[in-house]
């Protein structure tokens, strides 16, 4: 049992670090150009710079360093005035993370299922524009 949930969570860890992976590399500038698609989830406490920054940091320190990532929080020159930000313990940015996490993969899903639709979609017209002029 307890090797099963250590495998399980080495998977999901993996699982993390691809979506992230997919997320970051999607934008030549992730510090500058990476938003998140919020899917209608107004009323929320973290500001899109910051939920960038906790993306930023979990990508680059890996998903569940907590406490490293809660002290780059507190060295980042953006953050200075942001005591909000800055007060977050450890707990709640893993919370934050978390939720940040379900909205990449949930994006990652929606961007490669429009891609497959997009490819199955040419490969329809080929094939149907294709047979037409040898008889």
């Amino acid at each position: 049992l307890s090797l099963k949930r250590k495998e399980r969570r080495i998977q999901r860890s993996n699982e993390i670090k691809v979506a992230l992976e997919k997320k970051v590399n999607r934008h030549p500038n992730p510090w500058h150009q990476l938003h998140l698609n919020y899917m209608g989830a107004k009323g929320k406490t973290f500001t899109e710079e910051e939920d960038g920054f906790l993306i930023q940091m979990m990508h680059r320190h890996g998903y569940g360093n907590w406490e490293i990532i809660r002290q780059q929080i507190k060295k980042a020159w953006q953050f200075h005035f942001d005591w909000f930000f800055k007060s977050r313990n450890t707990v709640e940015l893993q919370k934050r993370g978390d939720t940040l996490i379900k909205l990449v993969e949930k994006e990652n899903e929606e961007i490669e299922a429009a891609e497959k639709a997009a490819i199955n979609c040419a490969s329809r017209k080929k094939k149907a524009g294709g047979g037409g002029g040898k008889d």
